[in-house]
């Protein structure tokens, strides 16, 4: 599962991107954290959104990883 944010709706253009199968969703259209309990999420980008999304996957989610330009981390709070 990825998930996108930025101020206004914006889907990047990254390698592998269109090949990508699971689910794409961008922080416009999440709405909290059912449904993504057990899955591993990637959150591309880090803005407010983006980082709050992060902190609430991450207390249910397997793993939480982030891509923010050079910078990649994992997170798992509880």
């Amino acid at each position: 599962m990825i998930f996108l944010n930025n101020a206004e709706k914006y889907q990047p253009d990254f390698e592998g991107f269109d090949e990508f199968q699971g689910k794409k969703v961008h922080t416009h259209d999440y709405k909290d954290h059912r449904g993504y309990e057990g899955k591993k999420v990637v959150v591309v980008g880090i803005g407010n959104s983006g980082g709050d999304a992060a902190v609430e996957l991450s207390r249910v989610a397997d793993q939480v990883s982030g891509k923010f330009k050079s910078l990649i981390f994992k997170m798992k709070l509880f």
